[in-house]
């Protein structure tokens, strides 16, 4: 493979940093949106934008000094080795479509909502505080609890999320922000499943190295 390929969201990577050497990143919600629409690749099962998405829809947030603030939900689908084991990965697959179809029904054309992970789901919610975001990911918790498919009737979806408000966090990076969430789903996870856990202290567990930036 010819190693200067580009790959899906380099080109977007590139404008950012001629753009931050230019001149103060100003750039607004629906350049993000289009920019992202143009450069990512979706997700080929939930039509979702990829991990590779999210990532440079946090970079250009972050970047922004039009965003004041921000939250991520991280939505993890509980026991899913369990249903694969159980139902098999046809199921596995209709579990993840259906999660996504719930998320759908509460999301709106503002929030970014990517396939993080194979039974994870990230979302990126610009101008939203903690308490909001938190409200909407109860919401979704709901949604997904209420989920059922005909061919599969005994099977039961749940989900535990993590919810992070990185509104005034300047020394937030990408990675300080995914693993915060990463955190606070541990902790719904610990509580029991199919919760909804605020983990914004965890933020400042994951300091930004100084003299770092992280692209």
């Amino acid at each position: 493979m010819n190693e200067y390929l580009m790959y899906p969201g380099m080109l977007l990577t590139l404008w950012l940093v001629l753009r931050l050497a230019i001149a103060p990143l100003q750039i607004t919600l629906s350049e993000i949106k289009e920019l992202l629409e143009n450069t990512a690749e979706r997700d080929h099962l939930t039509g979702f934008w990829n991990k590779a998405a999210l990532k440079e829809a946090l970079v250009l947030a972050l970047a922004n000094e039009k965003i004041p603030g921000m939250s991520v939900i991280l939505i993890d689908i509980d026991k899913f080795k369990d249903i694969i084991r159980d139902y098999g990965q046809a199921a596995a697959d209709m579990a993840v479509n259906n999660t996504a179809h719930a998320i759908s029904e509460v999301v709106d054309r503002r929030d970014f909502v990517c396939r993080f992970d194979r039974e994870e789901f990230m979302l990126v919610l610009l101008h939203v505080d903690g308490p909001t975001a938190q409200d909407k990911a109860e919401i979704i918790r709901r949604h997904i609890e209420a989920t059922r498919d005909a061919e599969y009737p005994t099977m039961r979806i749940t989900a535990s999320l993590g919810v992070c408000d990185v509104r005034g966090l300047a020394e937030c990076t990408v990675d300080t922000i995914i693993e915060a969430a990463q955190e606070a789903v541990h902790m719904a996870k610990r509580g029991g499943r199919n919760r909804v856990y605020r983990g914004d202290a965890f933020l400042r567990k994951f300091p930004k190295p100084p003299g770092i930036i992280r692209l």
